[in-house]
């Protein structure tokens, strides 16, 4: 649902983007309790709550997309005042301690500077390096009403991590890890479809920003390891180390690797970019993942993944 706004707001999709708030917001958003504010993450179709945990990549999208939103059609009414909505995510995000022996948390571990899996109890002790956005933090850092400080040292941190979530060889990163960058999780310690994002989320931050040389290294190596396995036809996971251990060539991949060669200055880009344009639509249940990750690596690799700037960005935050 996230990615749906994302993707509405820069297609210029008003009308869409709309529907899908309303959805999320009648259906998704917890209403009650030391939860509250947050978004369950898996749902029916008919609105019933499959998964009650929240995702904080949800989470974040939802809150950038909103704040585009603002930006690029100015604000409504009740749920559709993009801006103060964006807001209250962010400040919800960060203010779970206020809630006395709740095992709910903050999103962001606020000592390690970075995102948490889930924001609730033992799995709030560790992260997933795709859920890290550092562009989506600058912003925050520039535009947030509260605690810009903060989200500066977000992207910061995030930036740093990526040399630590990488691969020293290969520049593959896992599913999960530990705040150290070290690996973690029951068959998430290796390269699998959460840690695809990785490539997307540093090709936004550098093509945006360019504050990190760590970005284009990381990119780099990355795209040497797929080079040797094949520029159009490598695996879509695999061990830390190289070791291939699906052969599938998947669309969602493709998609993150084309936005990844904003940060890369590996030849090798012009054939992943290639391999972006060839590659075949999906269909089925796989529409959600492969589908939307190609779409959203389709909007960066062709210019039309955009900062949309509110009017409402207050000179000095809270």
């Amino acid at each position: 649902m996230s990615y749906g706004m994302m993707i509405g707001v820069q297609l210029n999709k008003q009308k869409e983007f709309n529907k899908l708030w309303k959805w999320v917001k009648n259906h998704m958003q917890v209403k009650s309790g030391p939860a509250k504010g947050y978004f369950s993450w898996q749902l029916s179709k008919t609105g019933n709550v499959i998964g009650s945990s929240c995702a904080p990549d949800g989470d974040e999208y939802f809150a950038m997309a909103l704040m585009f939103a603002a930006g690029r059609w100015g604000n409504g009414s009740g749920i559709f005042n993009y801006w103060k909505e964006a807001n209250e995510i962010l400040y919800n995000s960060t203010s779970k301690d206020n809630y006395i022996n709740s095992s709910h948390v903050n999103m962001f571990n606020e000592k390690e500077q970075q995102v948490v899996f889930v924001p609730y109890a033992s799995s709030a002790k560790h992260t997933d390096p795709s859920y890290h956005l550092p562009a989506f933090y600058e912003l925050w850092g520039e535009w947030a009403d509260y605690n810009r400080p903060f989200w500066k040292a977000l992207a910061a941190k995030s930036r740093e991590m990526y040399l630590k979530f990488a691969n020293s060889t290969t520049g593959l990163m896992p599913d999960y890890a530990n705040f150290d960058g070290t690996p973690t999780g029951s068959g998430h310690q290796e390269f699998r479809h959460d840690a695809w994002r990785n490539a997307m989320n540093i090709g936004t931050d550098y093509a945006w920003f360019a504050k990190s040389t760590n970005e284009t290294t990381v990119i780099n190596k990355l795209f040497d390891f797929f080079q040797k396995e094949g520029a159009t036809s490598y695996g879509a996971e695999y061990s830390l180390a190289g070791k291939k251990l699906s052969d599938d060539h998947s669309p969602g991949l493709v998609g993150c690797n084309a936005a990844g060669t904003l940060a890369s200055t590996h030849k090798v880009s012009w054939e992943i970019l290639d391999d972006l344009m060839q590659a075949s639509l999906t269909s089925g249940r796989y529409r959600y993942y492969d589908g939307m990750l190609f779409f959203l690596g389709f909007l960066h690799a062709s210019g039309n993944y955009k900062i949309y700037k509110p009017a409402e960005v207050l000179e000095v935050a809270y």
